[in-house]
């Protein structure tokens, strides 16, 4: 895969340190290694990796600093989800209107939970996790620290104030290994901070009245408890929690029993093909789309449709 010789040290059961000969090499060339090297563990380990790739080691005494550096890029891998290429020689950089949209978004999430709009304040959480996630001037430990500030904040906010609630929520925070971890536990810590009566508020209603009008509109995307959640800035435990009270089935039930009855129509009504059908409700994947329409109404497709002719 690397197209030439190189060495290998292997540093733990973690990590390996791989060094390679350089000619006329680019960031590109570099970068596409990384993603293949990437591409193979996932394929023939099912694992998610991170390469973090140094620079031009040129005489020894460089080795310890290109080490050290790549060590410290290696913590950038808490802002991605899945495997990732990182570059340990990029300079980072501070953006001024990014820092000034930070503060911002900062004062506006702590002014709504003090006044305790919890359904504005997820919203303000959102904006700034996507402002952390689309940076590179922010370390773990402040990101981990901005977070203990908001929760400290919303305890303060809080009708009921729990100590040994907060001080779980505190280590849910430092525990998390990844930006996307944190945000869930950041939006969990709001919702737990929620009066009850507000948990069956107008805005509950509404988060509720969303998902099910993205649904209704949107089933022939690609859509999932996750990304559904996200669009209603809520996390997807407590979302699925709370449309299963509401509407007595799983978003996930929903969602298929609702794609079935799209499917049942276009059989009925069209003479599309079953392939063009089952991408048209949503599935790629054409075998399991039938087997779950076999399983919703006890026939195939092609079943169901010459049945329907007779």
């Amino acid at each position: 895969m690397i197209g030439s010789e190189f060495g290998i040290i292997d540093l733990n059961e973690f990590q390996c340190l791989v060094l390679v000969p350089l000619r006329n090499g680019k960031k590109e060339d570099l970068q596409r290694l990384g993603e293949r090297l990437i591409k193979w563990f996932k394929e023939h380990y099912l694992r998610e990796v991170t390469v973090v790739i140094g620079g031009v080691l040129d005489r020894g005494s460089l080795f310890g600093q290109q080490f050290s550096e790549m060590e410290t890029v290696l913590e950038n891998k808490f802002f991605y989800d899945d495997s990732t290429v990182l570059f340990s020689h990029l300079a980072s950089f501070t953006n001024e209107r990014e820092a000034d949209s930070m503060d911002e978004a900062l004062m506006e999430l702590t002014e709504d939970i003090k006044r305790r709009r919890y359904d504005i304040a997820k919203m303000r959480l959102a904006q700034l996790f996507e402002i952390m996630q689309n940076s590179d001037r922010f370390t773990v430990t402040y990101v981990k620290y901005l977070s203990t500030d908001i929760a400290k904040t919303l305890f303060e906010a809080s009708v009921q104030k729990d100590p040994d609630q907060f001080q779980r929520h505190l280590d849910m925070v430092y525990k998390t290994s990844k930006l996307s971890d944190l945000k869930s536990v950041m939006l969990d810590i709001i919702c737990f901070s929620e009066p009850a009566g507000d948990n069956s508020s107008e805005t509950i209603r509404k988060a509720i009245e969303d998902v099910v009008h993205i649904i209704e509109h949107e089933y022939n995307t690609d859509l999932s408890l996750d990304i559904l959640a996200e669009r209603v800035y809520l996390t997807p435990s407590y979302l699925s929690h709370l449309f299963k009270r509401n509407k007595g089935i799983s978003i996930i039930k929903y969602l298929t029993v609702h794609r079935m009855e799209q499917a049942r129509r276009l059989l009925l009504t069209t003479n599309r093909k079953i392939a063009q059908i089952s991408r048209d409700v949503g599935y790629t994947n054409i075998p399991y789309f039938s087997s779950l329409f076999k399983t919703h109404y006890g026939k195939t497709p092609t079943q169901f449709r010459e049945e329907a002719a007779l």
